[in-house]
């Protein structure tokens, strides 16, 4: 904890069963067990979430050895686009931008993320993932925005006449993990 930057994001999950029985119920998250540990220097470092949705940067994740460590998304990723710089970005066409995926996400809910440069002010789109529509709010700058999704999609559009600004580059659909 002592090396996480001031309001680092924590996805908190249940601790180990060889260390926490579940039948402590909330007791079991790591934000309590861990959080109890953050007093002096390291109090409200971490910031605790139960999921991940909205625009986090740096999302970490505890590991099995007990390391703080960057979450990462174990899935599908978007198909690279060719070139450099801002030919990187899936394009904006018709008032909206189509992503797409080599393959299928599954069909079970999932974590959404979206690398995201945005050149305008902060204000909301929306992601069509599937049969679902979600408002996600975008901030200036070099960001990572999540969402919870669920749908088998090859594709997805983020909608809005304001997308023009918004350069998507690397997009992942799957489960959070420690990396």
């Amino acid at each position: 904890m002592a090396h996480a930057a001031p309001g680092t994001f924590v996805l908190d999950e249940t601790m180990p069963t060889g260390m926490v029985m579940p039948t402590f119920g909330a007791q079991a998250y790591q934000s309590q067990v861990i959080g109890a540990l953050e007093t002096g220097n390291l109090a409200g470092r971490l910031r605790w979430i139960n999921q991940a949705a909205g625009t986090i940067d740096n999302l970490r994740m505890f590991g099995g050895d007990g390391r703080l460590l960057p979450a990462l998304i174990s899935g599908v990723y978007s198909v690279p686009r060719k070139g450099g710089g801002l030919k990187s970005c899936w394009p904006y066409r018709h008032g909206q931008i189509v992503v797409k995926f080599p393959r299928a996400t599954t069909p079970y809910p999932q974590t959404l993320r979206i690398g995201y440069i945005w050149g305008s002010a902060p204000g909301f789109l929306v992601v069509q993932f599937g049969d679902s529509a979600q408002r996600i709010y975008f901030k200036p700058g070099l960001h990572s925005a999540y969402l919870r999704v669920a749908a088998a999609v090859r594709a997805f559009a983020i909608d809005g006449q304001k997308a023009k600004y918004l350069c998507v580059g690397v997009v992942a659909a799957g489960h959070l993990v420690p990396y």
